[in-house]
C-alpha cells in the first residue's frame, strides 16, 4: 500500500523579532566548537528556557543553557538522532528536564543563513513541538536564529496555535491551509551586543585553546 506524501505547509513569516540570550558560558561552547571543528559543519541540541508566552512575542525571551554535540558532519552536511547520550546527559543534569530542545548546527566557513535545508530542518520538526527553535553559527561569530510553530485553520484566515503553556491563541493569515509561522530570534541590536562580550571574550582570555 503507497503511503500518501505530506504537504509541506505554507511559511509566513511574522513581523518582529524574538529577543534571545546567549549567555558567555555558551558563546565559549560556540567559540570552542567552530574552532577544533572549523573545516566541516557540526551539529547539535540547543538547550534553552523561556520567558513569557509566545502569543505576546514583546515580551517573549530565549535563554540558551547548554548546547550538547551531536554530529560532526561534511563540509556542507549535518545530521543527527537523538540517542542515549542525550537521555544520559539530562539525568545527571536534572535542571536540563525543565529546558525546551532545539537544534544548531555550523556552517563552518560560509555565511550564517537559513538554506532550503535548514527552512525544511525547521518546518519539519516544528510539527512535534508548540514552537521549534533552530540557530546558526559559523567560524566568523555569525549567529541567525528562527523560532517556527504550526497554526491550524478554524476557517479561511484564522489560525490556532499553543502558547507552550497548555492554552492555544489565534492569528490569522490570508489562506486556509496549515501554516508554519516563523519569527527571526536574534536582532541587529542583539548580534551587536554579541559582538561586544565576543570581543571581551578573547580580551579576558575566554577562548579554550
Amino acid at each position: 500500500m503507497q503511503t500518501q506524501n505530506k504537504v509541506k505547509p505554507k511559511i509566513y513569516n511574522l513581523k518582529g523579532d524574538i529577543k534571545t540570550f546567549i549567555p558567555k558560558k555558551v558563546m565559549s561552547q560556540i567559540q570552542y566548537l567552530c574552532t577544533r571543528i572549523h573545516d566541516v559543519e557540526w551539529s547539535g541540541i540547543l538547550f534553552y528556557d523561556t520567558q513569557g508566552d509566545i502569543d505576546n512575542p514583546s515580551n517573549f525571551k530565549i535563554i540558551i543553557k547548554h548546547i550538547f554535540l551531536m554530529h560532526k558532519g561534511s563540509a556542507g552536511y549535518t545530521e543527527y538522532d537523538y540517542d542515549e547520550e542525550v537521555v544520559g546527559f539530562r539525568m545527571d543534569n536534572p535542571e536540563s528536564l525543565k529546558w525546551k530542545i532545539a537544534h544548531i548546527h555550523s556552517h563552518n566557513n560560509m555565511k550564517s543563513y537559513f538554506s532550503g535545508t535548514d527552512m525544511d530542518e525547521l518546518v519539519e520538526n516544528s510539527e512535534f513541538h508548540n514552537y521549534y527553535l533552530s540557530i546558526v553559527v559559523n567560524n566568523r561569530n555569525e549567529i541567525v536564529g528562527k523560532i517556527g510553530f504550526r497554526g491550524e485553520g478554524v476557517d479561511n484566515t484564522i489560525y490556532e496555535c499553543n502558547t507552550g503553556n497548555g492554552s492555544q491563541y489565534k492569528l490569522s493569515a490570508a489562506t486556509n491551509k496549515t501554516i508554519q509561522f516563523v519569527y527571526d530570534c536574534l536582532r541587529k541590536e542583539q548580534l551587536q551586543l554579541l559582538q561586544k562580550v565576543i570581543i571581551k571574550m578573547q580580551k579576558d582570555n575566554w577562548q579554550i585553546q
